[in-house]
């Protein structure tokens, strides 16, 4: 059985709004099951921004993700961090592209 993504949520993703809570419970499980193999360059349930950074609509809110590469023993490890859960209008969300969130 194929090991799935590691998924890490920051403190912002933790503080969500409750109504979204159980959304983002199903996410995260729906990442620990798919096989990163079968996902090269992209997330699964997740639309691109670029340079490895993601987003998932719910509503009017944003959650935005990072796939990074963690060296495990002689390995990588692909880690799915949940970076924050932002409102549309937030100046965070910016205009919503990769470029937006490297600075974070």
């Amino acid at each position: 059985m194929p090991i799935g993504y590691c998924v890490y949520q920051m403190p912002a993703v933790q503080e969500a709004p409750l109504d979204y809570s159980s959304n983002i419970h199903d996410l995260v499980q729906q990442l620990h099951q798919a096989n990163p193999a079968d996902h090269r360059g992209f997330l699964p349930f997740l639309e691109p921004l670029g340079q490895n950074w993601f987003k998932k609509r719910y509503d009017k809110y944003r959650l935005v993700a990072k796939l990074i590469s963690v060296p495990v023993g002689h390995c990588q490890v692909p880690v799915v961090v949940l970076v924050d859960f932002l409102h549309r209008a937030d100046p965070a969300y910016g205009s919503g592209k990769a470029v937006d969130f490297e600075q974070r």
